[in-house]
């Protein structure tokens, strides 16, 4: 039933690319933000973790909840 309401929110070709742009920038985002809290060279070691992290987690959630609230309101 999930993966049905799923298809339905990202039915349409814009909400699809709106979807992965979301999620690329919040990945993005993560990753920024975890190297501007360690910082140097562990740093971008500890972010390009946290960018493959975020963008397995948090981002997917995020970019469909946006897309979702987007949907509602039209």
């Amino acid at each position: 039933m999930s993966k049905g309401f799923i298809c339905s929110v990202l039915s349409t070709q814009r909400q699809r690319q709106r979807f992965y742009w979301i999620r690329n920038f919040v990945a993005l985002f993560c990753a920024a933000g975890t190297f501007k809290v360690v910082g140097g060279t562990l740093g971008g070691i500890v972010a390009i973790g946290a960018l493959l992290g975020g963008y397995f987690t948090i981002a997917p959630v995020i970019a469909f909840l946006v897309c979702l609230f987007e949907q509602m309101n039209s």
